[in-house]
């Protein structure tokens, strides 16, 4: 994981996969655990993956 602005506010994540099939699923995990974080902190989260390669985003 690397910030992307000098503010902390923009992040990119590196996730390695070797089958497709999983990674719908990693994904879905990740974006729940996300979500869950920022709400028990009574916080808003704005977020959107892209696979960079096939241009397929998960929201």
């Amino acid at each position: 994981m690397k910030k992307v602005d000098s503010e902390g506010r923009k992040y990119e994540i590196t996730v390695e996969h070797n089958d497709g099939n999983l990674l719908d699923e990693l994904l879905d995990e990740l974006l729940h655990q996300m979500h869950q974080i920022a709400s028990e902190n009574q916080c808003m989260l704005e977020v959107g993956i892209r696979d960079p390669r096939t241009n397929k985003h998960w929201d």
